[in-house]
């Protein structure tokens, strides 16, 4: 957070298994404005629980409207995994947020995600994966 200069700032970070932390804030009914999700491709936790994308980012995105405040700004999904091109990633998430844009509107945008190789090295750029995002509409 201080390298970022977040520091100080209302800023909540997190570090534990995504979906325990959202059933649970849904059951308490925590509300967010924005939310940024991150998943890895698949990943395994202390507790011996895996994550792989395929199965879990359906659940996730089921989840994702308990989650969100009244007017939510934003939601960022992100990718790193080939099997979900930005286009695919965009329909999953606007589809999840169906509920939500209804009653607030918000539009969305998807891309690559592409570190830049320095300027004088071009074509070394090197892939990162995609995004999706949805952000809420000016009234």
């Amino acid at each position: 957070a201080a390298l970022s200069s977040l520091d100080g700032k209302p800023v909540r970070w997190l570090c534990e298994d995504v979906l325990t932390f959202v059933r649970r804030a849904v059951r308490r009914g925590d509300a967010f404005d924005g939310v940024i999700l991150d998943p890895p491709a698949f990943g395994r936790g202390g507790n011996g629980k895996d994550w792989k994308l395929e199965r879990d980012l359906p659940v996730l995105l089921d989840l994702l409207p308990g989650l969100l405040s009244d007017q939510p700004l934003f939601v960022l999904l992100t990718a790193h995994d080939r099997g979900y091109p930005a286009r695919e990633l965009s329909r999953l998430l606007t589809g999840a947020l169906t509920p939500v844009s209804s009653a607030h509107p918000m539009h969305a945008e998807h891309g690559d995600m592409v570190l830049r190789a320095c300027p004088d090295t071009p074509g070394n750029d090197l892939p990162m994966g995609c995004f999706a995002r949805c952000l809420a509409t000016a009234s």
